[in-house]
């Protein structure tokens, strides 16, 4: 998996690429978390357009984000999710606890 990192005002976006399926593949995302809350960021949106496919691995690389995130006073938005990554956090009911936003713009524009 590859990771990108922009920020657009006081929003982080880290983009996430190709597939989740090690631990090894969470360390970038891991880092990006931990450089946005070093940044003093707190406003962070997981840009999931990109991510072809992801297993339990993922989702709990995702979840630990958003508590790490949450702890340090932050919030943590999921952005453009394919059809595969979509149902995925549906089966494990975490469309219900994340919000997940059809566009990166839009996510980042619930932040206002």
């Amino acid at each position: 998996m590859k990771t990108t990192a922009t920020t657009v005002g006081e929003v982080t976006i880290i983009g996430l690429a190709g597939k989740i399926m090690s631990s090894q593949d969470t360390n970038d995302l891991h880092g990006e978390i931990r450089k946005a809350i070093e940044n003093s960021t707190r406003k962070v949106v997981l840009d999931l357009s990109a991510l072809d496919w992801m297993n339990s691995t993922g989702l709990g690389a995702i979840v630990a984000a958003s508590g790490r995130l949450r702890n340090a006073g932050g919030v943590l938005k999921l952005a453009a999710p394919n059809a595969t990554v979509s149902h995925l956090f549906e089966l494990n009911k975490l469309n219900l606890i994340f919000e997940i936003h059809p566009t990166v713009q839009a996510a980042v524009a619930s932040f206002k």
